[in-house]
């Protein structure tokens, strides 16, 4: 099993919650300095963040592409792969795509689901703060799990008696409560967590 997030949305959700997640994302995308791509992880693309669609990737620097050509390629190079994961800053694009067009086709029978398989890649840290946005806003209509552990691999750090909790610095929580201050602290939003590498 790779290191992956897994997202779980009612179909019944609120799109103004999702628009307003979205705009969020928005947010962190421009105030975090993480480098981020369009899906492909084709440098020079940019993140998609719509009001239905949310879709982003790592950079692929390997890639050999010009950035003006369309984002799927039949003859492609190898190294141009997104899901090539070695070599690269990129993996499976983070997507959620709630478009008509794609909501039918990954739901299944009250849900819609969504996974991300990030390598532990720089982005990995986007993706979490987005599933914090996403959970913020959309409430008991999403469930997230993720094979990472809240306190280590999200950066919730953990608490000793009488001291303040230890976080790892620049850890996807600490980022999202200080571009969100008002939101702090953020409690635990998995379902269901476990330890993956």
């Amino acid at each position: 099993m790779s290191y992956c997030h897994d997202i779980h949305l009612d179909k019944n959700f609120d799109r103004a919650a999702f628009a307003a997640a979205a705009i969020d994302i928005r947010t962190l995308i421009r105030r975090s300095e993480i480098e981020l791509a369009g899906p492909s992880g084709r440098p020079n693309s940019l993140p998609v963040v719509e009001e239905l669609r949310i879709t982003f990737n790592g950079v692929n620097h390997n890639c050999v592409c010009g950035s003006s050509e369309p984002e799927v390629l039949p003859r492609c190079p190898r190294e141009c792969r997104a899901y090539d994961r070695w070599g690269s800053d990129a993996g499976q694009p983070f997507e959620v795509d709630v478009t008509p067009t794609a909501y039918w086709n990954r739901s299944r029978k009250r849900q819609i689901w969504f996974d991300c398989k990030t390598y532990h890649k720089p982005y990995d840290e986007m993706v979490k703060m987005s599933m914090i946005a996403l959970k913020h806003h959309l409430g008991d209509s999403v469930e997230l799990s993720s094979k990472g552990n809240w306190a280590y691999h999200w950066g919730a750090g953990y608490e000793l008696a009488g001291r303040p909790p230890k976080r790892e610095r620049g850890g996807a929580v600490e980022v999202y409560e200080h571009v969100f201050p008002d939101r702090a602290p953020v409690q635990n939003i998995l379902a269901s967590e476990s330890i993956g590498f």
